[in-house]
C-alpha cells in the first residue's frame, strides 16, 4: 500500500488516514503536511548563498558578448539553481526578474542594463541618467546686420533596443540660446512626453542661435535632427537702396583729423595726416582689443602734442582710457578765447570734467572706477555736448559760449598716469547707435575681441 499525492502549491495541509477491514472495522489517524517553496534553513544552514560576483548571459549587444559580469560590490544574493527566481513583465512588455535577499526579505530587480542607470547603491540600484546635446550654433554670415531666424527644429528618436518602448518617465526639453548666452534660453519647450518626432516651432531671431536638447533618461537613439533657419537682413534702407548698417555707421567716422590707432611700428603717427606727434609716452601695452602693443601708457610726465585746426561744432572726440592711477588732464585744446580741457577727477566718484579752468566747469559721473578700459566720447550738435561711456549716454551739457571752435596745440596726457587707445577727432556728430556698434566690435567681436573697425 503506497498512496501518493502531488501538491502544486505551498501551504499547510491537514490529512486523515483510515484503514477498514473486511468485517467493517476501521481505524483512523490525522496528520499535518507542510509544503514550502524552498527550505530557508536546514542542518547545514542557509540554502541561499551570497557572492560579490554575478554573471549573466548577454542576449543583446548592449549587454556585452557571451557570459558577462553584472554589478559590482559585495553580498549579491545568488539563489541556488533549484530555488529559481520570480519573473514578470512591465508595461512595456519587458522582462522583469526579481531575487530575494532572505536576510531582509527585500526583493531586488536584476537584468537592468548598465547603460541606463547610474551605479549608486550596493546592488547597482540607481536613477536614470539625464542626457543632453547642444548643436553647433548657426550665425549670420554677411555682417553684423544679418540675423538668423529659427523657424522649426525636429529631433527624431527611438528606443535604445529594438521591439521595446521608451520608459514611462522619458521626457524631452528643448531650449534655444542666443549669441554668447548659454545659461538663459530665449525660448524653451519643456516636458514633452511624445516621442519619436519632437517638434520645436518657436520663432526666434539673433546673431547666433544654438539648440539644446535635454532628455530625462538615456534609453534612446537620435536618428535624425532637422532644422529650418532663415538668414534675415537688418540693413538700413535709404533713397538709393539698402545700406548695410555697419557701412552706415562707418560713414559717421570718416574724415578724421586725429587718429592714433594700434600701429606698433609707428605708434605716434597721426594716421589721418601721416605726420608724427611730438613728445613722449612711456611704453606700448595691450589694448582693450586684446592685442599686444596697441595702446600707449603714460606716467604723468609724458606728454604728446599735435597741431590741429580749429573745428566748428558739431564734432566728436572719442578715445579709450585704462588703468588710471593718478587723475589729471587728458586733453588740453586751445580755443580762440580760452583753453578747453578734458580732465578726469575723483572727488569720491570718478567723473569726466569739461572745463576752461575759468568760469565754466561741468562734471559727468562715470561708472568706471579707474581700473580696466572704458571708451569715452564727447559728441556735440549745435546746442549740447553729449558724454558717452562705452557707448552709453551719461550726461548732456549745454555748449558754453566760449566753445565755438576747438583745436590748436593739443597736449595729451599731461599730469595723468593712465593709458590711451584709438584716439579720434571727427568733424561731425556720431550717434549713440554707431558708438555702441564700435564699442562692441572692439571688445566683443564674436565673443573674443580684437576687431578694430575699418572706417571707410
Amino acid at each position: 500500500m503506497a498512496p501518493e499525492h502531488t501538491y502544486h502549491m505551498a501551504g499547510t495541509y491537514n490529512g486523515k488516514f483510515t484503514i477498514t477491514d473486511q468485517f467493517g472495522n476501521s481505524w483512523s489517524t490525522t496528520f499535518t503536511i507542510y509544503v514550502y517553496d524552498w527550505d530557508l534553513t536546514g542542518d547545514e544552514g542557509t540554502h541561499v548563498s551570497f557572492t560579490n560576483r554575478c554573471y549573466r548571459l548577454a542576449v543583446e549587444p548592449s549587454q556585452g558578448v557571451g557570459i558577462v559580469r553584472w554589478g559590482v560590490g559585495g553580498d549579491m544574493p545568488f539563489p541556488e539553481a533549484q530555488v529559481g527566481v520570480c519573473k514578470g513583465f512591465n508595461k512595456a512588455n519587458q522582462a522583469v526578474t526579481l531575487i530575494l535577499d532572505n536576510r531582509t526579505g527585500r526583493l531586488f530587480r536584476i537584468g537592468v542594463k548598465d547603460i541606463n542607470q547610474d551605479k549608486v547603491g550596493s546592488y547597482g540600484q540607481g536613477v536614470d541618467i539625464n542626457s543632453m546635446i547642444r548643436l553647433k550654433g548657426h550665425t549670420g554670415i554677411n555682417g553684423e546686420e544679418d540675423m538668423v531666424e529659427h523657424v522649426e527644429s525636429h529631433i527624431h528618436m527611438k528606443p535604445v533596443e529594438e521591439n521595446t518602448d521608451f520608459p514611462d518617465n522619458h521626457r524631452t526639453n528643448l531650449k534655444m540660446f542666443a549669441n554668447d548666452n548659454t545659461l538663459t534660453p530665449v525660448s524653451k519647450l519643456q516636458n514633452v512626453a511624445k516621442y519619436r518626432d519632437i517638434i520645436f516651432g518657436a520663432k526666434v531671431e539673433a546673431k547666433e542661435l544654438k539648440l539644446q536638447a535635454e532628455m530625462t533618461t538615456s534609453m534612446f537613439k537620435i536618428t535624425r535632427i532637422r532644422q529650418l533657419l532663415n538668414n534675415i537682413s537688418k540693413a538700413t534702407p535709404d533713397l538709393i537702396g539698402g545700406i548695410r548698417t555697419e557701412n552706415d555707421y562707418q560713414r559717421l567716422f570718416r574724415g578724421m583729423d586725429l587718429w592714433l590707432s594700434r600701429d606698433s611700428k609707428k605708434p605716434i603717427m597721426n594716421r589721418a595726416t601721416g605726420s608724427d606727434l611730438t613728445g613722449n609716452y612711456d611704453s606700448l601695452i595691450t589694448g582693450p582689443d586684446g592685442k599686444s602693443n596697441t595702446a600707449l601708457s603714460f606716467l604723468g610726465a609724458d606728454v604728446l602734442s599735435v597741431e590741429l585746426s580749429q573745428v566748428s561744432l558739431p564734432s566728436t572726440l572719442s578715445f579709450w582710457i585704462g588703468d588710471m592711477t593718478t587723475v589729471g588732464d587728458i586733453f588740453n585744446f586751445e580755443t580762440p578765447t580760452d583753453n578747453y580741457i578734458i580732465r578726469i577727477v575723483q572727488p569720491g566718484t570718478t567723473s569726466i570734467r569739461l572745463t576752461n579752468d575759468g568760469a565754466w566747469t561741468q562734471d559727468v559721473q562715470l561708472a568706471w572706477t579707474g581700473s580696466g578700459w572704458i571708451m569715452l566720447t564727447i559728441s556735440s550738435d549745435s546746442s549740447n555736448l553729449y558724454v558717452y561711456e562705452n557707448g552709453v549716454l551719461k550726461g548732456i551739457i549745454p555748449i558754453p559760449a566760449f566753445l565755438t571752435t576747438y583745436g590748436g596745440t593739443v597736449n595729451m596726457i599731461g599730469t595723468t598716469v593712465a593709458s590711451l587707445f584709438d584716439i579720434r577727432r571727427i568733424p561731425r556728430q556720431v550717434i549713440s547707435d554707431a558708438l555702441a556698434w564700435y564699442y562692441d566690435d572692439v571688445v566683443n567681436n564674436s565673443g573674443s575681441g580684437g576687431l578694430l573697425p575699418v572706417m571707410r
